[in-house]
C-alpha cells in the first residue's frame, strides 16, 4: 500500500525519531533496524516487495535462497514489533499525531491519522473461502450463499475484521496456500470447507486455519435437513467466534422466528444474490425474478425484498430502464424489507442509496447509512457506498478517503472499491495518485472500471494530457460502445484533443439510442459540450431534473460541467439536487 497521501513524509519520518527515542524501544536495536527498514521502502514506493525472503536477507543477514520455511526469524521478530508498537502507542505515544502499523499478514507498514474521520482500523481477522461444491448450478448456489452468510453473520461481530465477499470469492476454485491468501487478506485466521447435497440433506464440513503456521484451530461436520441450514450457520459463525474468543452476538433467541421456514424460498433468494453478484443487465433482471419467486414463496421473508430493492436500483441507475419506473419500486421492496425485519442491515443500505439517487434527501440518506452500519459494522459495501453515495456528493472528499480505506481494509481485492478509492484521489486533484490507482483496477479486472476510464478521460483532459484523454475514450468505446454514459463522456475526451469528428459521431450515437432506449438525460448533455450553447445545456440538465435522472446528484463531481460553476443557474440546480452550500 502507498503512503498516506494525507500525512506528508517529514511527519512519519518525525514518528520514526520518536519511536527510537521511546522507552518502548530502549534496548531493541533489531526491532529499530528492522521498523527504519520497512518505513523507507514503503515510503520510496517499495512497500510491495517487502516480502519474508526479502527481509530474511537485508535485515536478518541471511544468505540468498534461504528456507523462510524452516527459519522463523522474520515472523517472529515482526511479532516482537507490532507488539512493541501496541505497547508504544497504548502509553506514552497514545496522543501521536502519526501511528505506524502493520496488518497482520503483511510486513509493508500503514501510515494512520490519529483523528482520522472513519473509525480505528481492525487487527487479525478472519476470512470465508467459498464452500466447494462438486454438484450442480443449483448446489453451487446454496454453497455461495451460505458462505455470504456466513460472511455477514461474522461482520456483525463488533472488534473482529471480517474479509468481504468480493476479496474471499478471489479464491474460489483455485488452489492457492492458505499463508499466501492471509498475507493478501490481511488476515490471521482462514475458514474453507465443502458443501454436500443428497436431496434435502446437507453436509457441511469446515475448519478455521491459521495462515501463520497453517495449524487448524477448530473443524466441525454438520448434517442438517435444508430447514436447518439456518442453524448450522449461527453454529459455525458461534464457533469461529469462540475459537477466536471472541463473543459471538446472537441475534436469534428461541422466541424470534427464522427468516425463512420454507427451504424453496430460501434457495430462490441464494440464486438471485449468485446472479445480481454479477452486476450485468441480464443478470441484474434474472436476479429480480428469482427474488420475486422467493417473495411469492414467503412474503414475509425480509431478505429478498432487499435484493429485489438492490436489483431495481442498479438498474434505475445505470439506464437499464427509466428511473420513474425502477427507483419507486426499489424504495418500495426496500422499506418492505425493513417494515418485516427492522434488524436486516442490508435493507438500510438499499434504502440509503435510493434516497441520495432517487429522492436526493442528504439526511436520510445519511440516517440509513449510519442505522446499516451500526447492525452490521464490518459490512464493507456500506462503508463504501457511504463515502461514494453521501460524502461525495456533497464534496466532503477528505472523509470519503478514510472510509473507503476502511472498506478496503474489508475487501482489499474489490476492483469496484478500488475503482472509488481511484476516484477519490480524481475528486481531490491527486492525478499522480489516480493514474497509478486506476492503473491497479485495470491489472485486478480489465473488465470492470468503465467509471476509471471516464474519469480518465476527465483527469487528463483537465491536466493538458490530450492524448491520454483521447486514448481513455478509445479504451472505453471498445469496451462498451452501446453504454450511454460512456459515449458521453468519450464524446467530450475526443472533443478536447480535438478531436471534433469522432466527438460528432459519438453524439449522434447517442441521440440515436435515446430513440430507442431510455437514455440518462446527463450523458446527452455531456455528448453535447463541444457544440452546444450554455443556454442548450442548462435546457438538458433542467430536462434531467424533471427526469429524476440519479446521475445528477454528482453533478459537483462531473469536472466537464465545472465551467458554469459561475453561472446562477448551476448553483439553483445543486440547491434543488440537496446539494446547496
Amino acid at each position: 500500500m502507498a503512503p498516506n497521501p494525507a500525512i506528508p513524509k517529514d511527519a512519519i519520518q518525525k514518528q520514526i525519531g520518536k519511536l527510537a527515542a521511546s522507552r518502548a524501544f530502549e534496548g531493541s536495536a533489531r526491532l529499530r533496524e528492522l521498523l527504519d527498514y520497512t518505513v523507507a521502502q514503503s515510503l520510496a514506493g517499495n512497500g510491495d516487495q517487502l516480502k519474508e525472503s526479502v527481509l530474511g536477507v537485508e535485515v536478518f543477514g541471511r544468505a540468498p535462497g534461504y528456507n523462510s520455511d524452516s527459519n522463523s526469524i522474520v515472523r517472529v521478530e515482526f511479532a516482537r514489533l507490532r507488539k512493541k508498537l501496541e505497547e508504544y502507542y497504548g502509553s506514552e505515544g497514545a496522543n501521536d499525531p502519526v501511528r505506524i502499523v502493520y496488518p497482520r499478514g503483511s510486513y509493508n507498514p500503514e501510515f494512520r491519522a490519529k483523528d482520522a474521520a472513519a473509525p480505528t482500523s481492525f487487527e487479525g481477522g478472519v476470512a470465508v473461502l467459498p464452500l466447494v461444491s462438486a454438484g450442480s448450478e443449483d448446489d453451487e448456489c446454496l454453497a455461495d450463499g451460505i458462505t455470504d452468510e456466513l460472511i455477514t453473520a461474522l461482520s456483525r461481530v463488533r472488534g473482529l475484521k471480517v474479509v468481504a465477499r468480493t476479496s474471499c470469492f478471489a479464491f474460489k476454485g483455485k488452489s492457492t496456500d492458505i499463508r499466501e491468501i492471509g498475507r493478501a487478506l490481511r488476515v490471521s485466521s482462514v475458514l474453507e470447507g465443502s458443501l454436500r447435497r443428497n436431496q434435502d440433506v446437507v453436509r457441511v464440513h469446515v475448519q478455521l486455519i491459521d495462515v501463520e503456521d497453517g495449524c487448524q484451530l477448530w473443524g466441525q461436520k454438520y448434517e442438517r435437513h435444508l430447514t436447518g441450514v439456518f442453524e448450522v450457520q449461527d453454529e459455525i459463525a458461534g464457533a469461529i467466534a469462540s475459537a477466536l474468543r471472541i463473543e459471538f452476538p446472537r441475534f436469534r433467541t428461541p422466541r424470534q422466528t427464522l427468516p425463512t421456514r420454507d427451504p424453496a424460498a430460501h434457495a430462490l433468494y441464494l440464486k438471485g444474490r449468485y446472479w445480481w453478484h454479477r452486476w450485468n443487465p441480464d443478470a441484474l433482471r434474472r436476479a429480480a425474478g428469482y427474488f420475486q419467486q422467493a417473495i411469492e414463496r414467503d412474503a414475509s421473508y425480509a431478505a429478498p425484498y432487499s435484493g429485489l430493492a438492490d436489483s431495481y436500483f442498479l438498474q434505475g441507475f445505470w439506464g437499464n430502464g427509466t428511473p420513474r419506473d425502477l427507483m419507486p419500486r426499489a424504495q418500495a421492496a426496500a422499506k418492505k424489507a425493513i417494515d418485516i425485519d427492522p434488524q436486516l442491515a442490508e435493507a438500510y443500505c438499499s434504502l440509503a442509496m435510493v434516497e441520495n439517487a432517487w429522492n436526493w434527501n442528504t439526511a436520510t440518506c445519511e440516517a440509513a447509512f449510519r442505522r446499516c452500519m451500526e447492525l452490521n459494522p464490518g459490512y464493507a459495501l456500506a462503508q463504501a457506498k457511504y463515502a461514494t453515495s453521501y460524502l461525495s456528493p456533497l464534496g466532503r472528499f477528505e472523509e470519503a478517503h478514510g472510509w473507503l480505506l476502511r472498506a478496503l481494509e474489508l475487501d482489499p481485492l474489490s476492483p469496484n472499491m478500488h475503482s472509488d478509492l481511484a476516484l477519490n484521489f480524481a475528486h481531490r486533484g491527486l492525478h499522480g495518485e489516480f493514474e497509478a490507482e486506476a492503473a491497479k483496477v485495470i491489472e485486478m479486472n480489465p473488465d470492470v472500471p468503465l467509471k476509471v476510464r471516464w474519469y480518465q478521460m476527465m483527469s487528463r483532459g483537465t491536466h493538458g494530457d490530450l492524448a491520454g484523454a483521447a486514448d481513455a475514450a478509445e479504451q472505453a468505446i471498445h469496451a462498451a460502445p452501446e453504454d450511454p454514459p460512456t459515449l458521453g463522456f468519450a464524446a467530450w475526451g475526443f472533443a478536447v484533443a480535438g478531436q471534433i469528428e469522432r466527438a460528432e459521431m459519438l453524439r449522434k450515437r447517442i441521440e440515436h439510442l435515446a430513440q430507442i432506449r431510455y437514455v440518462p438525460t446527463l450523458a446527452i448533455a455531456v455528448a453535447h459540450l463541444h457544440c452546444s450553447s450554455t443556454d442548450g445545456i442548462f435546457g438538458l440538465l433542467d430536462r434531467a431534473l424533471e427526469e429524476r435522472d440519479p446521475w445528477l446528484r454528482y453533478l459537483r463531481v462531473a469536472t466537464p460541467m465545472h465551467r458554469f460553476r459561475s453561472d446562477a443557474r448551476y448553483g439553483k440546480l445543486l440547491e434543488k439536487l440537496g446539494l446547496g452550500e
